[in-house]
């Protein structure tokens, strides 16, 4: 799963570059590519976290708790905190900045946070029962606008695979398995999805249709990607996705900086500046990880060793000390 990791991640980075360019001359390509995959990007990365919550839920209620604590409060605050500084210090005052997808790139954080607490209270609830309740209502919901409620609406389709991965975590090696024509069928759904949003100039999200779509894509993806001989270059998305959260965090307040201080030129050459400068430095920050743990979860707090109390002298009788 690591590569499918990596290869999302990476396509988050060539989105942002485009999205910087808005305004600079936009090439056709970069907008087509948007559209056509916008629906499958936020939703593998997911899925593929939905894919360990079995797991996870195995420990303790307070062990789950401090863990998602360490592994996603702490970034999400601290990261949140350096883009505002980098965007505008008072952003970070504001509640909804954090929040909303255009602004923070930490929203992501917060709504994978809102689904492992669904998930823990809702632990006795089979997953596929909160997928089909999360996909019954956005299908309901329809697009969210730009307000609180259009944000619980926007969580709402990324956890719905979120617990899409949830229900299929015992039936993955069954899912790799799956013979070649499933595979062409999911792909060439995929493929008409993605015609139909280059056409319609956006990508297809939120629905029940469009869910469905998505994860046709993200099987056909998983599975094709599973059946890659192991050389050099997919070793090395495997080896971005396996700290994908490096990547993740990294590459938007690194584009922010590059645009605030040398500007942006437009076309091509201003999304090869972002897109090859941003993956250069999280590849640099990936290699850099084992030595910078704290940038990307909370500090486990070291346990002072207390030297075992001193055994009490006892004595048998008529017998000495032992």
């Amino acid at each position: 799963m690591d590569l499918a990791r990596g290869g999302a991640v990476i396509l988050i980075v060539a989105l942002h570059a485009t999205v910087l360019l808005n305004g600079h001359r936009v090439p056709s390509p970069l907008k087509w590519m948007d559209d056509a995959l916008g629906a499958y990007r936020i939703p593998t990365l997911m899925l593929l976290s939905g894919l360990l919550l079995p797991r996870g839920l195995e420990k303790r209620p307070s062990a789950y708790v401090v863990g998602k604590a360490r592994a996603l409060l702490w970034p999400f605050v601290l990261w949140g905190v350096l883009t505002a500084l980098i965007v505008s210090p008072s952003d970070a005052a504001n509640p909804w900045w954090w929040l909303h997808g255009d602004r923070s790139h930490t929203w992501y954080l917060g709504v994978l946070m809102l689904c492992y607490a669904v998930a823990l209270l809702a632990r006795k609830v089979p997953p596929i029962v909160v997928w089909l309740l999360l996909l019954l209502v956005t299908t309901l919901a329809g697009d969210p606008d730009g307000t609180l409620l259009g944000f619980l609406v926007s969580a709402v389709w990324s956890g719905s695979f979120f617990f899409a991965g949830a229900a299929a975590a015992q039936q993955l090696p069954r899912v790799l398995a799956a013979p070649w024509w499933l595979f062409v069928g999911a792909a060439l759904a995929a493929a008409a999805g993605a015609v139909v949003a280059v056409k319609a100039g956006e990508a297809l999200r939120y629905g029940a249709p469009a869910a469905l779509l998505s994860l046709a894509g993200i099987f056909a993806g998983v599975w094709l990607l599973s059946r890659l001989p192991r050389v050099a270059p997919v070793r090395w998305v495997e080896w971005i996705g396996r700290d994908s959260i490096v990547t993740y965090l990294v590459h938007w307040p690194w584009m922010l900086l590059v645009v605030s201080i040398i500007g942006l030129p437009g076309g091509w050459g201003g999304w090869l500046l972002l897109f090859g400068s941003g993956m250069a430095v999280c590849v640099l920050a990936t290699t850099l990880r084992p030595r910078t743990p704290w940038l990307y979860s909370f500090p486990r707090l070291a346990k002072r060793k207390v030297d075992p109390a001193p055994r009490r002298a006892s004595r048998s009788a008529g017998g000495r000390a032992i």
